[in-house]
Formats: structure tokens, C-alpha cells, sequence
């Protein structure tokens, strides 16, 4: 089952709405729908929020949102320095712009699934 499925299951064991669901955990109606209907994935506060409601490990069952919810700014960080790596040299690696690795380092967004894939090829996640 897909996470989008897992939130729309426990939230119907739940028995609340869409609205419901979104007040309980403090986010809105539109990223709960959103994430049921795999649109978009929830960031790292979203998944931080979820987990206080839903079990983490039936909620975050794939490896990628293990790695949201880890301390991957320093992973990154740790990997560029035990290869030596200026920023231009991790983006070059990982093909994505410095800027985007400083964003990811300083957590200024959260990886998205196409950039970890990225990641996971170079970095042991």
C-alpha cells in the first residue's frame, strides 16, 4: 500500500472527514487530499505531524521517507566531507545544482523522491 493509501485508511479507522483529520494534526484539507491522491508527498514537518497520529513505521513504510525523517543535512554534509567534496563537486556528482545541496544541507526544503534517488546512488542511505 502506498502512503497516500495508508493515510486515507487510518483516517477512515478513525472516522473522520477529510477536515477532521487535517484540524486533528494541525495540517489542511487540501495537502491530506493531496497526499491520499499521491499529488504531492509530505515534507518532513507534515510527516512529523502524521507520525504523532498514525504508527511511523506503518505510515513511513518505504525508504525514502525514512530518509525524510532522518538527519539527511548532515548525512549530505558528512558524505561531501569524507570525499572532499566542494558543493560544485557534490552537485556535479549528484547532478543538481550547489545551490540545491546547500538548500538540502541547511534543510531549507525537503529532498524530493527524484533527487533522493539521486542521492542513494552515491551516498549510503
Amino acid at each position: 500500500m502506498t502512503i497516500g493509501g495508508n493515510f486515507q485508511k487510518e483516517r477512515l479507522l478513525l472516522g473522520l472527514s477529510l477536515e477532521a483529520f487535517a484540524k486533528k494534526i494541525g495540517l489542511t484539507r487540501n495537502a491530506i487530499n493531496n497526499y491520499e491522491l499521491r499529488i504531492t508527498q509530505p515534507s518532513r514537518e507534515a510527516l512529523l505531524k502524521l507520525i504523532k497520529i498514525i504508527d511511523k513505521d506503518y505510515l513511513c513504510d518505504d525508504a525514502y521517507l525514512e530518509f525524510i525523517l532522518s538527519d539527511y543535512p548532515n548525512i549530505i554534509k558528512k558524505w561531501r566531507g569524507n570525499h572532499h567534496l566542494s558543493l560544485r563537486q557534490a552537485a556535479k556528482i549528484l547532478e543538481v545544482s550547489s545551490s540545491a545541496i546547500n538548500s538540502l544541507e541547511r534543510q531549507v526544503y525537503t529532498i524530493d523522491r527524484k533527487n533522493y534517488d539521486k542521492l542513494k546512488k552515491h551516498i549510503e542511505v
